[in-house]
């Protein structure tokens, strides 16, 4: 299962949707795969000055490097992406 929390005036530019729409679905899949059925995981958004924070968190039970590292992290791993506005 996979939760949002979004920021209400979150906007990306139109140039970027299609490569952000990939990056947050490949993210989304690992996450989903490599968690047990019974863990949830969240996704937030958080509006900054310059730009949003979108984090991943799941509860996945090993790897190396992190989700954001290329590998998947252990219990409670979470990825981070820093988008600025222009």
């Amino acid at each position: 299962m996979i939760g949002t929390t979004v920021a209400p005036d979150s906007e990306i530019l139109g140039v970027l949707a299609g490569d952000l729409v990939h990056l947050l679905a490949e993210l989304m899949d690992n996450a989903t795969k490599f968690s047990a059925p019974s863990e949830e995981v969240h996704v937030y958004v958080e509006d900054l000055h310059n730009g949003a924070v979108i984090t991943i968190e799941d509860g996945a039970a090993g790897g190396e490097g992190g989700a954001a590292g290329g590998g998947h992290g252990g219990s409670g791993s979470s990825a981070k992406r820093r988008l600025r506005k222009r």
